[in-house]
């Protein structure tokens, strides 16, 4: 698997979504186990709704821990791309304070539509951005073999190992070995 995939599955859509799949999964069970002439409200009833699944709140929260892990760790390899990631984490944390302070002066309070929107919108930016972000960075984290000059042994004893070589016109040696170069007629 890719290490971007694998970022997307287990990193990314696991923790945020993850709940979501269980309360779906969840209520299939009841909805399959429940008893045909119960009463609605009675305990053999069970009524599924998306809403409790759909928690905008925990949305944010998720994708704003995310696009922090992600700044920290594009931050020095990827100036750019590492402060994109902070001014998502700030613009989820903006929404998710926003949406707290309601909820805390009326118990009542749901998310609105408008704010749902903005947490699945602000979740796919930043799961699309984090994919590929992570495009073509390896198992250490760095790109390997894509600066010119450098070069990465994929076998031996120097796996792994980059070195940069160049040929001195001037003594006609090579820096890597320091022995002369052969000389064509």
């Amino acid at each position: 698997m890719s290490p971007e995939l694998h970022w997307l599955l287990l990193e990314g859509l696991l923790p945020l979504l993850g709940a979501n799949v269980a309360y779906v999964l969840l209520a299939g069970a009841f909805i399959n186990a429940r008893n045909p002439t119960a009463a609605p409200g009675s305990p053999g009833s069970f009524k599924f709704s998306w809403e409790p699944a759909s928690d905008a709140m925990g949305w944010l929260y998720g994708s704003c821990l995310l696009a922090i892990q992600l700044g920290s760790a594009a931050i020095s390899s990827k100036p750019l791309a590492g402060v994109g990631f902070f001014v998502l984490a700030f613009l989820c944390s903006f929404q998710l304070m926003a949406g707290l302070y309601y909820r805390g002066s009326d118990q009542n309070w749901k998310p609105p539509r408008n704010l749902n929107y903005t947490a699945m919108a602000v979740v796919a930016v930043v799961l699309v951005a984090g994919y590929f972000s992570k495009r073509g960075v390896g198992d250490d984290g760095h790109k390997g073999g894509d600066q010119p000059g450098i070069s990465s042994s994929s076998s031996g004893p120097r796996a792994g190992v980059s070195s940069i070589s160049s040929t001195e016109p001037s003594t006609g040696t090579s820096s890597d070995s320091k022995r002369p170069a052969a000389r064509s007629p």
